[in-house]
């Protein structure tokens, strides 16, 4: 194994920055248009979407990039803009409203 992680499985990063190229890493609404996620939107062409992940805590929508997407037990692996990776349970992100999808281009 090398310094910085497994070989085989390179650290995730945030990708396109195209889409989001002078937007905030966070801000109190969303910065682009979207739709909530629904369930049903649980499905392997979730990844590589964007989205904006809602934080009730701190009443803050993050942008994110979606990764892997598990749809037997709905979850996934996110990475913020600001390079946190963290696993999500997406049916319950769903159930809560607390993730838009960005819109495709």
């Amino acid at each position: 194994m090398q310094a910085g992680g497994d070989p085989m499985f390179p650290p995730l990063t945030f990708m396109n920055h195209e889409r989001t190229a002078g937007l905030l890493d966070s801000s109190q609404q969303p910065q682009l248009p979207g739709r909530l996620l629904q369930v049903l939107d649980i499905k392997p062409d979730l990844q590589g979407r964007q989205a904006e992940m809602y934080w009730p805590d701190d009443n803050m929508w993050y942008l994110i990039e979606i990764h892997r997407v598990n749809v037997i037990d709905k979850s996934a692996t996110i990475v913020y803009r600001t390079g946190e990776v963290e696993e999500l349970n997406l049916q319950e992100i769903a159930n809560e409203g607390h993730m838009s999808l960005i819109d495709p281009m």
